[in-house]
């Protein structure tokens, strides 16, 4: 396929990343999209902790301390993208024969299929988003034929379940205590899926906690969970907003839906230390800042070009990206499932 030269191509991209966000998207608040120049990616995790100097005598040498540990996760951006077939060309073309200014109609046409696809790259990172805050890791088993794992490095004992099966009697916030206990950096954020928040509104440890104050209603809401946790100094509760995408099984292409968050799943993690969404250079880019259609500055992120191929030709949308979410403070992050 060439470019389709009748198509200003820059300025289908700009009109794509100047999209909204999806109203489907709640991860991108925990890790923003930030562009790289490059298609691999390097995280750095240092960790040091609270140690001392020793004292020494005048005349003893100076003692050589420990180092912090230095753990480094590297690997390839992986590309995502779809295109699509303008059907409406050829009916164009033949108004345009007929001396029809066709040029408006016709970028209308693009970035429908434009929009289409903006759509569905946005859809599968936050698949990816929530994979890695719910597993602490980024894996793809045959999608693409490809087979890859990043992992974030999140420590085993930082993953954890209750001893029992929370029912309304258990001590919720004393496990939750535990767990937050683990992190590095104390989490002030607890993202709950659909299925374990129910768990905290009916809890009667935590009712009976709100009522020694306001009295013991029957059910909490989520404020009033998080008035009880503000007082324990536990996280406050994001509840995950039950979210399913349709995506294409690896062998056989058919779509079924996919939860986005575990629905009984909990994540905490102090906000401003987790990571980011990178969205690198795709091959698409590159071609189009050597033409000269976009600046090099401009090469990173979501990239939409009009293509034309064959004999009679077809014009297609491929909207393309490089992307991963990352973690960059994974002893901070607990992963639960209850």
């Amino acid at each position: 396929m060439e470019f389709f030269d009748i198509i200003d191509q820059a300025a289908v991209t700009a009109a794509m990343r100047e999209l909204p966000e999806l109203p489907t998207t709640q991860f991108n608040r925990w890790l923003p999209d930030v562009t790289v120049p490059d298609i691999e990616f390097e995280i750095e995790q240092i960790t040091d902790t609270n140690k001392a100097a020793r004292f020494r005598s005048y005349d003893a040498p100076v003692e050589i301390g420990p180092g912090p540990s230095l753990v480094r996760t590297a690997g390839e951006i992986p590309a995502l993208g779809e295109a699509y077939l303008v059907g409406e060309f050829k009916r164009l073309l033949e108004q345009q024969l007929r001396g029809a200014n066709i040029s408006d109609a016709l970028m209308q046409a693009v970035l429908n299929k434009v929009a289409r696809g903006f759509a569905r790259i946005k859809n599968r990172m936050e698949i990816a988003r929530g994979q890695v805050l719910s597993t602490g890791k980024f894996t793809l088993e045959g999608e693409g034929r490809l087979h890859l794992e990043a992992d974030f490095g999140v420590p085993e004992d930082n993953v954890v379940s209750p001893a029992a099966p929370w029912d309304e009697d258990s001590d919720i916030s004393g496990e939750l205590a535990e767990w937050a206990a683990l992190a590095e950096i104390a989490p002030d954020v607890m993202l709950v899926g659909d299925l374990a928040l129910p768990k905290l509104l009916k809890s009667a440890e935590l009712r009976n906690q709100y009522g020694n104050a306001y009295g013991a209603p029957n059910g909490l809401t989520t404020e009033q969970v998080n008035t009880v946790f503000a007082g324990r100094d536990l996280p406050r509760v994001v509840p995950v907003r039950r979210t399913r995408i349709e995506v294409p099984d690896p062998e056989t292409g058919k779509y079924t839906a996919q939860d986005v968050f575990p629905r009984d799943g909990i994540t905490m993690f102090p906000e401003g230390y987790l990571g980011d969404t990178k969205w690198g250079v795709t091959f698409e880019a590159l071609e189009m800042a050597a033409a000269g259609m976009i600046e090099a500055t401009e090469a990173p992120g979501l990239v939409a070009t009009v293509m034309r191929d064959g004999n009679p030709g077809k014009v297609f949308t491929v909207t393309n990206a490089v992307g991963i979410p990352t973690l960059d403070h994974t002893t901070s992050l607990i992963l639960a499932t209850v």
